[in-house]
């Protein structure tokens, strides 16, 4: 008796976000709703039309399940599944929301940095809804008017072609406008940075010539804050003149020279005053009276002395 291996099948649970439902708003597509909805259940439950008009309740919320409870409490539920999607769509495509896809369909154009897959993917959506009964030749043709001016120009398939040949040469058109656009960027910041470049070269003689004008200035008001501190305070300042003497300009030293030879008042002598006089207290003590020593009781010898006997 051989032994027969036991098969194992594997059940795939999707999560509960992945579950297509349909609430019956009117900002929802009902008809991408319908598409969702028969792909889940042929992919995960192993549904077929029959078994998913049996099990439609459990994807419908709020206004949409209470539409559905509607019809079979009065004995109106679809006996198919193409005769519900014919009631589906006339209780929820309202006329409000086939006027604003309709004007979406009008204003479908490819944007700028929209590529190719991402567009057909957008304008087959509008183009389910609002032209049902039209076949591929029908949205080449659509896609052909609606495409970037930029591809459209440089494509090499005529209108004959099929989708996929279309999509794949208008990706290949990308790329060389995407390598172009990245070579003129690449050359717009180099020419920049040779602009700054050369800005800052042609800059420098002018800041050259401001920091000399700002040297000579600060030269000037030095110059000018010494001669002033001289006439306010007089002569007593030589020092701290001098002290600053070499940082004025080699054409007015003599100048300055010469304001700084003033002559003492007391002893005659030229380079000092009389109040910085080094002989002042000599000379004034020469030109006070005859000193006098005292004796040993405190009285001064010249009162002692009289007169000769």
């Amino acid at each position: 008796m051989g032994y027969t291996p036991q098969t194992t099948h594997t059940i795939v649970i999707p999560p509960s976000a992945a579950l297509p439902t349909f609430n019956g708003n009117l900002s929802e597509n009902p008809r991408q709703f319908l598409i969702r909805v028969k792909e889940y259940a042929e992919t995960i439950n192993h549904w077929n039309d029959q078994a998913l008009l049996n099990g439609i309740s459990q994807f419908l919320r709020e206004t949409a399940l209470e539409w559905y409870c509607q019809l079979r409490t009065s004995n109106r539920r679809p006996q198919t599944w193409t005769e519900f999607i014919g009631i589906f769509l006339n209780q929820f495509n309202s006329p409000m929301r086939r006027a604003r896809q309709e004007q979406q369909w009008k204003n479908c154009k490819q944007e700028e940095n929209e590529t190719i897959n991402e567009f057909i993917v957008r304008l087959r959506a509008l183009w389910q809804e609002q032209k049902p009964n039209e076949n591929e030749d029908d949205l080449i043709r659509h896609l052909m008017c609606k495409m970037r001016n930029n591809i459209l120009t440089m494509i090499g398939i005529s209108r004959c072609g099929s989708l996929d040949e279309i999509i794949i040469e208008a990706q290949k058109i990308e790329e060389i406008l995407y390598q172009r656009n990245k070579q003129v960027y690449r050359n717009s910041n180099q020419d920049r940075i040779q602009n700054n470049t050369s800005t800052y070269n042609n800059e420098e003689p002018y800041e050259i010539q401001a920091a000399s004008a700002y040297q000579k200035n600060r030269q000037m008001k030095t110059y000018a804050t010494g001669n002033y501190t001289n006439k306010y305070y007089g002569n007593d300042h030589q020092s701290s003149q001098w002290g600053n003497y070499s940082s004025y300009p080699t054409t007015n030293r003599r100048d300055t020279y010469s304001t700084y030879e003033t002559k003492c008042y007391a002893c005659g002598k030229k380079g000092h005053n009389r109040n910085n006089c080094p002989q002042q207290y000599n000379t004034y003590s020469q030109q006070q009276p005859g000193y006098y020593p005292k004796n040993d009781n405190g009285a001064q010898d010249g009162r002692d002395h009289g007169a000769p006997n």
